[in-house]
């Protein structure tokens, strides 16, 4: 079974996005509402298969986050989720090791390719 952690600072965001992968797919979805939450679960848990990043969040940003986790764990995936569509935001991502970025105006089914 797969392990992802969500990252983001609204409880909406949070709440949906677990829900559409519960039932969708066979995943087991645990979630955290800051950066620093995201960086302290990636540290306790060897066994996550992926960290869906929002990269808006207040106090330490995605971006920043993603820097420290890479250093944790290089090897983890990470998504980043975002309300920015400019180009600028998923190239620093992408260069800063995300694997991925998507849009949070995104049809579910990008979430799942």
């Amino acid at each position: 079974m797969i392990r992802a952690l969500i990252a983001d600072d609204h409880p909406i965001m949070r709440e949906g996005l677990k829900l559409f992968l519960i039932c969708n797919l066979d995943i087991e979805v645990e979630e955290v509402s800051s950066g620093q939450e995201a960086i302290d679960y990636v540290r306790m848990h060897d066994d996550l298969d992926i960290l869906i990043l929002d990269i808006s969040m207040p106090g330490m940003d995605g971006l920043e986050t993603l820097r420290i986790v890479r250093d944790i764990k290089p090897e983890l995936p990470v998504l980043i989720l975002s309300a920015y569509s400019e180009d600028q935001y998923a190239l620093r991502a992408l260069r800063g090791g995300a694997r991925g970025y998507l849009m949070k105006t995104s049809a579910t089914e990008e979430l799942v390719e």
